[in-house]
């Protein structure tokens, strides 16, 4: 999916990559809403090819995503764009693995049922206060 025409052109890119597609379009519609420039993928195969041929900013993953897991779609996603914030998303029953993808994952996460105000908190926590890449 192409990012919302609505969004400006130097807003942050988001990839949401999940496969509930209610879930998936409810973060990309808060998303999109809030001024972001927004792409969805149902399958980590996708995420990986949407990721390695757009700049995206930002990569949100379900740890559970088909086809590839979200252990084997954050490894190619950072084989091929090192530097990406990815985010991974995690059903209730999945927080015990939490300390074996922290060895893995140094990055974000954020656990299912997901609130409007982490999803919203997380870009600007993320990317800068102003929606875009911190220099750092």
């Amino acid at each position: 999916m192409a990012p919302d025409s609505q969004a400006s052109s130097d807003a942050a890119w988001i990839l949401i990559a999940d496969d509930d597609p209610v879930l998936r379009s409810t973060i990309g519609k808060l998303y999109t809403k809030a001024g972001y420039r927004v792409a969805l993928s149902d399958s980590g195969p996708r995420a990986v090819e949407m990721v390695c041929s757009n700049p995206f900013d930002l990569v949100l993953i379900d740890l559970n995503i088909p086809e590839r897991d979200g252990y084997q779609t954050l490894s190619e996603i950072k084989k091929c764009t090192p530097e990406i914030p990815v985010v991974i998303l995690l059903a209730v029953g999945d927080v015990e693995t939490y300390e074996e993808i922290l060895a893995y994952h140094s990055g974000r996460f954020l656990t299912k049922p997901l609130r409007q105000q982490n999803l919203l908190e997380l870009v600007p926590d993320t990317l800068g206060s102003d929606g875009t890449l911190e220099e750092g």
